[in-house]
């Protein structure tokens, strides 16, 4: 019998995870290399448009479809507060949010309030307050 669809079973998953990875620096390139190794689809996510990066402009666009969104971004002026109601709500019903970055990036209060409706899932490192 195998592992339920989405959740992992002998080491692997039984369907392609999609993760979008906001922060394209150390942190969130070896995030993304070990995480093709799994054979997850990633999507990477900086203030600096490049090859294989996108703009953070796309960031409604693209989470709308990622099982997990992982924040390795560094705290600054545009991304204080990056991960907002809007941005919540734009993420699919039972999507995870995990973040690595700095507990500022994401509005807590908006998130509880998700979090208590059960629609999404976190995984948090830090929050603030």
């Amino acid at each position: 019998m195998g592992a339920p669809q989405g959740r992992p079973g002998h080491g692997r998953w039984e369907t392609v995870l999609i993760i979008g990875i906001i922060g394209a620096g150390h942190i969130g390139l070896a995030s993304a290399e070990r995480l093709r190794k799994l054979d997850a689809t990633t999507t990477l996510v900086a203030s600096t448009v490049r090859d294989g990066v996108h703009g953070t402009d796309d960031i409604p666009r693209l989470i709308a479809d990622h099982d997990i969104v992982v924040i390795a971004a560094p705290l600054t002026l545009d991304t204080r507060q990056l991960v907002d109601q809007k941005f919540l709500a734009a993420m699919p019903d039972d999507a995870l949010l995990i973040n690595v970055g700095r507990g500022e990036i994401v509005d807590t209060d908006a998130l509880i309030s998700e979090l208590c409706t059960g629609r999404l899932r976190a995984a948090l490192d830090v929050t603030r307050p």
